[in-house]
């Protein structure tokens, strides 16, 4: 009689599986900007740079003043607004109300994911201004250039009248404004003409090179020796009366501007003196007889 004895066998078969969680980190934000889009609302908008391994939750906070960076700081913030709860990365934004056009608001982004809360280094700033478009506005008027004109699109436009013009003033003779590059005419800063605002046409001139005085950052330098300038209409009353913003480096009598041939304006026998010559004298100081400061216009003889 034959035995049998069975043996069981065993096949394992092993197989090698690893698992490896994934690690979720803050959230990235990215820079804010701000649009306004009508008079009395504004978006606000956002940017989420990588959402750190799980769609974030991401809000907007803002309000008059910033709260920083802190997600729950001392004093909340004024105003949360939720954009979404599961934010892919790119761009969003909320539009919002502006409670008072008179206030600036300050607005930053948050992000919440399993990996903390964030909150964005990037400060939006909302500076409100009141864009035509408002249908009940009835005028705009910026006075931002030399006009009034109005820009609501009610085309109620005005004349813009500066304060002051030398032409105004009528017993005004002679304006020369160094600051006023439109009334200089040179030739690589070498002046030709210095054009009178007065309304009289009282033109300074200087034709030749040598005599030319030079434009220099908003004002006019005559070298002391041969610079003038020639104002040949030019007609100086009995009385009268020389505002000027001048600098003198040196002392003694120096004609700058031939009046009309005998009379001469120029720095007197001291810096920053300015005063009116009379003589036939040469432009440099040539003596106290043909450069004498007048101390009255009334000699006939003298006055053209």
């Amino acid at each position: 009689m034959n035995q049998y004895i069975f043996l069981p066998c065993f096949l394992l078969i092993y197989s090698a599986c690893s698992i490896y969680a994934q690690t979720i980190v803050p959230a990235g934000l990215g820079q804010m900007s701000v649009s306004q889009p009508t008079r009395d609302t504004a978006t606000l908008t956002g940017q989420l740079l990588q959402n750190g391994g799980e769609n974030p939750t991401i809000k907007i906070v803002w309000g008059d003043e910033d709260r920083g960076t802190s997600p729950t700081p001392s004093v909340a913030w004024d105003n949360e607004v939720t954009i979404s709860t599961n934010q892919a990365p790119g761009s969003f934004s909320s539009t919002i109300n502006i409670p008072n056009l008179d206030k600036i608001y300050y607005f930053r982004a948050l992000a919440s994911n399993a990996g903390g809360t964030v909150v964005s280094r990037e400060l939006g700033i909302l500076n409100p201004s009141a864009p035509v478009g408002k249908a009940d506005l009835q005028g705009r008027w910026n006075f931002d250039a030399s006009n009034a004109n109005d820009v609501s699109g009610k085309n109620r436009h005005g004349i813009a009248k500066k304060l002051f013009s030398p032409s105004e003033v009528s017993s005004m003779k002679l304006w020369l404004d160094a600051a006023d590059a439109s009334s200089i005419t040179h030739s690589s800063n070498a002046i030709s003409q210095w054009s009178d605002k007065s309304g009289h046409a009282n033109h300074a001139t200087q034709s030749t090179a040598a005599n030319k005085p030079t434009l220099v950052s908003n004002r006019v330098e005559f070298d002391g020796t041969t610079d003038h300038l020639i104002a040949s209409t030019f007609v100086l009353e009995n009385a009268h009366s020389i505002y000027a913003v001048a600098q003198s480096d040196s002392n003694g009598y120096r004609r700058i501007l031939n009046a009309n041939g005998y009379y001469f304006l120029g720095n007197g026998n001291g810096n920053n003196d300015f005063t009116t010559l009379y003589g036939t004298g040469n432009w440099q100081s040539s003596g106290t007889n043909t450069n004498t400061p007048a101390l009255s216009v009334a000699d006939t003889s003298i006055l053209v």
